[in-house]
């Protein structure tokens, strides 16, 4: 398949990491060969996985540089799951450098879709784990991708940061990635207990594709400690079962986008 998708919001803490690093290991137990990118500067996804952001040489950072193709195979760390072909390219503070160059830089929307496209048919999928803002870094990450997930957190003041987002993208879709397709929405961190969260949530569905509901449970955030995840380690619970859910889904989608 060789499919990139973008997992992007413009506001922090709305459950994107936790998104990304379980839809990956959901697409990996299904016998796909994975790739996530951590491209957020403050590389909550590489610490996810358990690597130290300032331990690895290569990282993130190389796909920007002049000389990335040389080494762009030393950027990627496989993860040593057994049974699964999942790896990732891992994040670091300096990353935020890396942005104030790119003003400079010709063609600087399009630097990390020229860094993947030299390993982008080695895998079924690339799930990059986008800086929640909508800054040059962020915008590499919609130019190169094939398909956009939103993770949006089920409150009035995300929904609001939701809104906004969602009209950027679509006049970035029109001007530097006019194939670029919109997945659907994943709704976090949802509590049925709290009314406002129903309303918001029912709002959601009535105007978006909301591929999944994921509930403010610690159960998505304590296997961090561990360099893990939920589908990895509780994978017959609610909510990693909503996760391979949202995962078998976008299966459907790209295959019938072919």
């Amino acid at each position: 398949m060789g499919k990139i998708i973008a997992v992007g919001n413009q506001k922090g803490g709305v459950g994107k990491s936790t998104l990304t690093y379980n839809l990956a290991v959901s697409l990996a137990k299904r016998n796909f060969k994975i790739l996530m990118v951590d491209a957020d500067s403050q590389s909550s996804l590489s610490q996810s996985v358990g690597i130290d952001p300032m331990q690895m040489e290569y990282n993130i950072t190389t796909l920007f540089d002049s000389k990335a193709t040389e080494h762009i195979a030393d950027a990627i760390y496989d993860l040593g799951i057994e049974g699964l072909d999942i790896n990732i390219i891992p994040s670091t503070p300096m990353l935020a450098s890396v942005e104030m160059n790119l003003f400079q830089a010709q063609n600087r929307e399009y630097k990390l879709k020229k860094a993947l496209g030299y390993i982008k048919d080695y895998y079924d999928f690339i799930l990059i784990d986008s800086q929640p803002s909508l800054s040059l870094l962020p915008i590499n990450c919609i130019s190169c991708a094939d398909y956009l997930l939103i993770p949006a957190e089920v409150s009035r003041l995300s929904h609001f940061a939701f809104q906004l987002f969602n009209d950027t993208v679509s006049e970035l879709t029109e001007e530097i990635n006019e194939n670029l397709k919109i997945l659907g929405v994943v709704a976090t961190m949802y509590d049925s207990r709290i009314s406002e969260d129903k309303v918001v949530l029912e709002d959601l569905k009535e105007n978006h594709t909301v591929l999944g509901v994921i509930p403010r449970a610690s159960a998505a955030k304590k296997f961090v400690r561990i360099g893990s995840c939920a589908v990895l380690e509780a994978p017959k619970t609610k909510i990693s079962l909503e996760y391979q859910s949202i995962a078998d889904k976008i299966i459907t989608m790209v295959e019938e986008d072919k």
